[in-house]
């Protein structure tokens, strides 16, 4: 039977009591002594605040006795509340503390006051039940945690329920087993399937491609084009080199999902999944035709950004040698001034060099190696200087 964890507060010390009597007393004796050194002319008076001292203390008991009293009623409701309940069960306030609580929750959680304040979110499980929504959390019972469901039972109290340990027989009877889910012949398509926005049908019999189809979805239509029919086979929807491929892949063990093609559109690509269940086939096609191009395209990208980086880095280190040979013209321009018979020549290499510098750092600009500034360009010179690159750029028929 389930007890009050606090139903002997009348015998414990109050202090509250305690410290309003000793208060109380202390103002009497400050307000009587005025009047005693008066002498016997203020007996009256000292008659009059001592009955006023006695009627307002015995008030304090009365208010005091009164809350006491209804507060051992409630948590005697509470106890017998809990007796009642078969699981482990307390009741407790809003701050943790346990009021009452029956034999069942003594024997699993102990004879703690309060609720562990870290771990098992059981005050988080509180909050919630405050706000009228059931509250879970976990509580430590011997060396396992196990669910403790909270309701609310008015305003600052709740009412908590340890579940019953999940037993190893009752896992095993409830958890499905692969023969017995393999063994049930399903006789149609399920609702997601039937709804689902890729391809599904059902075969009657164990050979996804000679078999007939018994059920096929709306979507199917959409992969494999109109072909898609009860009574037609899965192997005339999809190609005979695809269907080859999956029938060497299945040979081999592997589970799938399988790349094939559809016959009425060998350009276009999808994931086939087998799900063979009691002597019929489940069959799952999935139209990842677009994703192959966003593959296709990635990969390019990808191989594109590579060239880049090392076209980038081929420049960046032409570079460097056109800036020793810009060196070295200058050092025999200053030996061959203007009228020697070499002046023209090396003149002519000083400029091809300048526009080699000029050609590298639109590679290096291009390949986003090089500090980019913004300035005003003349257009028509900025054309003229990316001619070179243009004409390797541009198509033969964009020119």
């Amino acid at each position: 039977m389930a007890e009050p964890l606090e139903n002997d507060a009348k015998r414990r010390f109050d202090p509250i009591m305690t410290i309003g009597a000793c208060f109380f007393v202390l103002a009497v004796v400050l307000a009587a002594m005025p009047a005693f050194k008066a002498g016997p002319s203020t007996i009256a008076g000292l008659l009059l605040l001592a009955g006023l001292a006695g009627v307002a203390f015995l008030g304090l008991i009365a208010f005091r006795g009164a809350s006491r009293t209804a507060s051992v009623i409630g948590d005697t409701d509470f106890a017998a509340f809990a007796a009642s309940l078969t699981e482990p069960a307390a009741i407790c306030a809003a701050d943790g503390l346990i009021l009452s609580a029956n034999g069942p929750w003594r024997e699993v959680v102990g004879l703690g006051r309060r609720l562990p304040k870290n771990g098992g979110g059981l005050f988080a499980a509180l909050s919630s039940a405050r706000r009228g929504v059931p509250g879970q959390g976990r509580i430590r019972c011997g060396k396992a945690d196990r669910m403790l469901a909270v309701t609310a039972l008015g305003e600052d109290h709740f009412l908590l329920r340890i579940a019953a340990p999940a037993t190893p027989a009752a896992v095993a009877s409830t958890a499905p087993t692969a023969t017995s889910a393999g063994s049930q012949t399903p006789s149609s398509l399920d609702t997601f399937a039937t709804a689902s926005p890729f391809g599904a049908a059902l075969i009657d019999g164990p050979d996804p491609f000679d078999s007939p189809m018994l059920e096929v979805n709306d979507a199917l239509a959409a992969v494999v084009g109109d072909g898609a029919i009860v009574g037609a086979s899965l192997g005339q929807l999809i190609s005979p080199a695809s269907r080859a491929e999956v029938e060497a892949s299945r040979a081999a063990g592997k589970a799938g999902p399988y790349e094939v093609a559809p016959a009425s559109s060998p350009t276009r690509t999808a994931n086939l999944y087998l799900d063979p269940a009691g002597g019929r086939v489940t069959a799952y096609l999935v139209d990842v035709t677009e994703l192959k191009q966003m593959q296709l395209q990635l990969a390019q990208r990808n191989k594109m950004e590579a060239i880049g980086q090392l076209a980038g880095g081929v420049a960046h280190d032409f570079n460097n040698l056109l800036t020793a040979i810009q060196l070295r013209l200058d050092e025999l321009v200053q030996r061959h001034p203007l009228g020697d018979p070499s002046y023209q020549g090396l003149s002519e290499i000083r400029q091809t060099a300048v526009r080699a510098a000029d050609l590298v750092r639109q590679l290096l600009a291009f390949s986003r190696k090089a500090t980019i500034q913004r300035e005003t360009l003349d257009l028509g010179e900025m054309l003229s200087n990316f001619e070179v690159l243009l004409r390797r750029l541009l198509r033969s028929k964009t020119r």
